[in-house]
């Protein structure tokens, strides 16, 4: 109920209960990580390149992501799926 919330509230507060929490949550950290770095590289990207390039840019992460499928995971494509 209540209480429990508290608890797990105070908890969180000491720095015992942040780093277990923090242990338990570690894996979240590479896609978020991962998301940043994307994020950052995108406000880069429309900074330095015009926006016909980083339209064309954003348009090639596809094919990349469709060619990594095909290499790495062996999948198959049809005609109108390229």
């Amino acid at each position: 109920g209540d209480a429990a919330v508290r608890k797990d509230k105070q908890a969180l507060l000491s720095v015992r209960g942040f780093l277990a929490a923090a242990h338990k949550n570690r894996l979240l950290m590479v896609p978020a990580l991962l998301y940043s770095a994307n994020n950052y590289l995108k406000f880069a990207m429309q900074l330095y390149f015009a926006p016909a390039t980083v339209k064309m840019l954003s348009n090639l992460k596809v094919v990349s992501i469709a060619l990594l499928l095909k290499l790495i995971m062996k999948r198959t494509f049809s005609i109108l799926q390229w």
